[in-house]
């Protein structure tokens, strides 16, 4: 298993998370809450969160939360990119995680654009980050939710622990024969909720706001 130094060398020393600026009010009173738990405290009938064409905008008492489109996902033309999933069956898994970006990486512009016309980053202490969530989390060398252009090819042996260790994620794809050099990491996840306690001490930058 890495451990906390080995992690911030691998994704850069912050990471951060992308949502609209819609959502600020929400994230600071009930904290960082998965898609698919913002669906259950909506009440919501939660077939409305699988490859959404739209962006969902939803209400949990005075607080409202939108979520993102899945267009990305719904851009390729058949399920055959996935091992033993249909594409709502990722999607649906996708709703599961919270998703962050390595600083380390240059951003994908049409990753942040995504958001819309305002959107907020929130910046972690990669070291900090680790202590909250390691063992438990996960490691991606693509936008697991993105399928346009020539999807890569994914499962659910794509997202690798940290507690496997830096050497298994390089070579997760390697030894499959998708790729012929050592991965980098473009997508950190966790399966789980950041309650607002937490995510307040775990803060190190004021939301940055970003345009498109």
């Amino acid at each position: 298993m890495m451990n906390r130094d080995a992690f911030a060398r691998l994704v850069g020393e912050t990471v951060m998370h992308f949502t609209p600026a819609a959502n600020l009010a929400g994230i600071q009173e009930l904290g960082l809450l998965r898609p698919i738990e913002l669906g259950r405290r909506a009440e919501i009938n939660l077939s409305e969160l699988v490859l959404r064409q739209n962006r969902l905008d939803l209400r949990i008492g005075t607080v409202s939360a939108s979520l993102n489109h899945q267009k990305p996902l719904r851009a390729a033309k058949s399920d055959d990119f996935i091992d033993q999933m249909s594409r709502a069956e990722w999607s649906s898994q996708l709703d599961q995680r919270l998703f962050f970006l390595p600083t380390k990486r240059k951003l994908d512009s049409a990753f942040s654009t995504s958001f819309g016309e305002q959107s907020y980053r929130l910046i972690f202490d990669s070291r900090r980050f680790y202590d909250a969530f390691a063992p438990d989390i996960f490691l991606s060398p693509i936008n697991s939710g993105s399928a346009t252009r020539f999807p890569a090819r994914r499962g659910s042996w794509l997202y690798v622990p940290v507690a496997a260790g830096e050497t298994a994620f390089r070579g997760n794809r390697v030894k499959r024969g998708l790729v012929k050099s050592p991965d980098a990491v473009v997508e950190i996840s966790i399966r789980r909720d950041i309650g607002p306690d937490l995510l307040h001490r775990l803060r190190i930058y004021e939301w940055t706001q970003t345009q498109s």
